[in-house]
């Protein structure tokens, strides 16, 4: 990866369109984020909410409106399925919805829950690019 300095007058002169709203005011597309919190802090539950909001273009956690459902892949690393199963069914129905969104895809990778090689970004890409190889980003 290189540098690139550029003067401030020909950046800001040049046009760019603006990035997709996913979230309005919280996430756009082609973002990269991390979420980092210590053990039993809701991670996962902050996760599969977005997810299913993102799916059902609903409000996230009541407050972030979200202008067009997505289809969203929620990769489990962790968990068994009993229990993440029925914490979708309970989130489902804790924002109001019959049934989960037709647009949320849930899968379980073992190989990426047990790799300590450390090159999971390679395998993850691997692993979702027969998903749907528009939403991977170099």
């Amino acid at each position: 990866m290189s540098l690139l300095i550029r003067p401030a007058r020909i950046f800001c002169a040049e046009e760019s369109a603006p990035p997709t709203t996913l979230v309005n005011g919280f996430l756009t597309a082609g973002e990269k984020g991390l979420l980092v919190a210590t053990k039993k802090s809701a991670k996962t539950i902050f996760c599969l909410q977005l997810a299913i909001s993102l799916a059902a273009a609903i409000p996230f956690a009541k407050q972030w409106t979200i202008p067009t459902a997505r289809r969203v892949l929620y990769i489990v690393a962790e968990n068994p399925e009993y229990e993440l199963r029925e914490r979708i069914k309970r989130l489902v129905r804790g924002v109001g919805l019959a049934e989960v969104p037709e647009l949320f895809d849930r899968s379980y990778s073992p190989v990426l829950a047990h790799n300590k090689r450390g090159d999971h970004d390679i395998e993850l890409k691997q692993y979702v690019a027969p998903h749907d190889p528009a939403i991977i980003n170099n």
